[in-house]
């Protein structure tokens, strides 16, 4: 399960913990369940676009895959913005194509 999550509430100012509890909570379920899990850092909605601490401290915590700056990548980048905050297609193909080096990088897949 490639796990994106905490967009919407970080631009709601939802309290970190709370956040990083959601996001522990949904690897939880995937886990019990069998399913492996790729995290996907969304960044802060700020100038730097650095994602919070707690995605990779979660990942460590879970021993996960972890992409922390091609979210970030896409959207410090207009032409691969369909608004403020979303990507567009060829966003979305740029995540794609390094979440799945990601994965090979790791064996997950060939």
């Amino acid at each position: 399960m490639i796990l994106c999550h905490g967009g919407n509430d970080l631009l709601r100012h939802l309290n970190k913990q709370e956040t990083a509890g959601n996001l522990r909570e949904m690897i939880r379920l995937a886990r019990e369940r069998g399913t492996d899990v790729v995290i996907i850092a969304v960044p802060s909605p700020n100038l730097s676009l650095s994602p919070p601490q707690f995605y990779r401290e979660t990942a460590g915590e879970f021993n996960l895959l972890f992409d922390e700056k091609t979210l970030a990548e896409v959207l410090s980048d207009r032409s691969l913005k369909s608004d403020y905050i979303h990507p567009n297609a060829a966003g979305y193909r740029k995540l794609a194509e390094m979440v799945a080096l990601l994965l090979r990088k790791n064996g997950a897949v060939e």
